[in-house]
C-alpha cells in the first residue's frame, strides 16, 4: 500500500495509524500510488494509477475529524486500527468533558485564527473550548473563520485570548504576536488587561485536523483551569503573553 497525502491532517493521521511506512512523497509518483489523501480534487489525479482511490480530506467538527480517521483506514487496510483510535479519542474528550460539565464559572474565552487581518477562530475550535470547560466566542457548528474587529472581540467580554494562528508554530505565532503590542487594545479587552493572553502551537494542536486536537482540548483545559488540570504536553505548545 502506497499513501499519498496532500494535506497534513491526512499525513497525521497515517502515522498515528502507525502506517507511516507507507507514505510517499509527491515525487515518487512515478511508482505507483495506491491512497490519496487530498483536501479536494487536484490535478495529482492525472499523475496516479487511475486504480488509486481519492479520499477527500476537508473536515468542520471534531465528528467530521472522526469520520475522517475511520474514512483513511477502511481504505489503507486499518479500519479496526482506526476504530480503536477514535474510541480513544472520544474517551479523552469525554473525560476532560465531564470535568468541568458542572462548573458554574466557566471562562469566556475568545480564540482569534488570524490577526492581520483580525479573524476568529472557527470550524471545530469553538468545540475544542466548549469540551475543555469554556464559553466559546462562537457557536460550535463548524462555520468557518471569520473577520472581526476588536470592538466585537470587546463586546464578547472574554476571560481568556487565545491566538492560534492558522498554520503556525510557537515561535511564528509570538512573531505575530508584535501586531498586539501595537494596536490600542488592553484598554478594550478585559483578557489583555488582567494578562490572560495566550499564544499557542496552533499548526500541531489546533487548526490541523488530526488526532491531536484532543491534545488541544487537554492544553486548553490546562489553560483555563490550571490548579486543577495538568498539562505533560511540550513546554513549546503555549506561551502566556503580557501586552
Amino acid at each position: 500500500m502506497k499513501i499519498l497525502s496532500l494535506v497534513p491532517g491526512g499525513t497525521e493521521t497515517v502515522r498515528a495509524l502507525g502506517l507511516a511506512d507507507h507514505l510517499i512523497a509527491s515525487n515518487e509518483l512515478e511508482t505507483g500510488v495506491d491512497l490519496v489523501i487530498e483536501s479536494s480534487p487536484a490535478p495529482v489525479r492525472s499523475a496516479v494509477s487511475k486504480k488509486a482511490r481519492h479520499l477527500s480530506f476537508s473536515p468542520r467538527t471534531l465528528e467530521d475529524i472522526f469520520e475522517a480517521i475511520r474514512s483513511v483506514g477502511e481504505a489503507a487496510g486499518a479500519l479496526e486500527e482506526a476504530k480503536a483510535l477514535v474510541y480513544r479519542l472520544r474517551n479523552r474528550a469525554m473525560s476532560v468533558q465531564r470535568q468541568w460539565a458542572a462548573s458554574k464559572n466557566k471562562p469566556r474565552v475568545y480564540v482569534l485564527e488570524g490577526l492581520d487581518p483580525l479573524s476568529r477562530a472557527g470550524r471545530w475550535i469553538p468545540e475544542m473550548v466548549e469540551i475543555a470547560g469554556g464559553v466559546a466566542h462562537a457557536e460550535p457548528d463548524g462555520r468557518p473563520a471569520a473577520p472581526v474587529s476588536w470592538e466585537d472581540v470587546a463586546l464578547f467580554d472574554p476571560d481568556i485570548l487565545i491566538v492560534a494562528s492558522s498554520g503556525r508554530h510557537l515561535e511564528e505565532a509570538i512573531q505575530e504576536m508584535m501586531f498586539l503590542k501595537k494596536g490600542p487594545i488592553c484598554d478594550k479587552v478585559r483578557a489583555c488587561r488582567e494578562g490572560n493572553v495566550y499564544v499557542v502551537d496552533a499548526d500541531s494542536y489546533f487548526t490541523r485536523p488530526g488526532p491531536r486536537v484532543m491534545d488541544g482540548i487537554e492544553l486548553l483545559a490546562h489553560l483555563f483551569y490550571p490548579e486543577a488540570a495538568g498539562w505533560s504536553g511540550p513546554s513549546n505548545a503555549y506561551k502566556k503573553m503580557l501586552i
